[in-house]
């Protein structure tokens, strides 16, 4: 019989294959000579340039549209393909935590080289700690909202119950997860990476409007209990 230890390395190394195969078709559809005219493109059209990494199908207006699977194919794990301080805005959401620790330090690195100075990086990204918080540090635990994540969640759980350690550990591990951040240590790289200044930000109330307004009507409850923002200035 086949060990779960065994079938977990299995598992990983089907993820990683099967990542990396992706986003070579991808490369090959769009990568490159494609990619770069719509950058350049974009910028020359421009007064104000904001970049919106792994957004995925959800496109934000005024900015450039980015995913690992997309049509402007960026991966935030290798050297960003732009110029030095070229934009005014980098955001991103749940995106952090789906590379290695030393990965998230090169896109530290990376963003603050691309960004004018007084630029900012906002930084949405899944919190331990707000939902270690909502567990164990709130006597009144809204029931709708374990409701909905329970719909969310349970059905990637084999057990017939939904409890916070399970939500915990499928936070840290699930869904391609490799690292989970909190404020300290954004900080602490951040500041290491040259940033300026490093902050706590309420995760509907980022600086910029349209931004704004599409996190306010698009996003649910769910995810701005589990999600942390950070702002990070050059």
């Amino acid at each position: 019989m086949i060990s779960t230890e065994i079938k977990y390395i299995a598992s990983l190394i089907k993820q990683y294959l099967g990542h990396r195969i992706k986003e070579f078709l991808y490369f090959i559809k769009y990568g490159h000579l494609i990619r770069e005219k719509t950058i350049r493109q974009y910028l020359r059209d421009t007064s104000r340039a904001k970049l919106h990494l792994g957004g995925g199908p959800r496109e934000l207006e005024g900015f450039l549209n980015t995913d690992v699977y997309g049509k402007v194919l960026i991966n935030i794990a290798k050297k960003l393909p732009f110029e030095d301080n070229q934009f005014d805005l980098i955001y991103s959401s749940h995106v952090i935590e789906h590379i290695h620790k030393n990965e998230f330090k090169l896109f530290l690195r990376g963003s603050y080289r691309i960004l004018k100075e007084d630029g900012m990086n906002i930084i949405a990204a899944l919190s331990l700690e707000s939902i270690s918080k909502f567990w164990y540090c709130n006597d009144n635990k809204d029931a709708i909202m374990i409701k909905i994540m329970k719909e969310r969640y349970s059905k990637h759980m084999t057990e017939n119950c939904f409890t916070s350690s399970q939500h915990i550990n499928l936070m840290m591990r699930g869904f391609g997860h490799k690292y989970l951040y909190d404020h300290c240590l954004i900080e602490e790289l951040g500041i290491n990476a040259g940033y300026r200044t490093v902050e706590n930000i309420p995760n509907l109330e980022v600086p910029d409007e349209i931004l704004r307004e599409y996190l306010i009507s698009k996003k649910p409850p769910r995810w701005n209990l589990i999600t942390e923002t950070f702002l990070l200035i050059k």
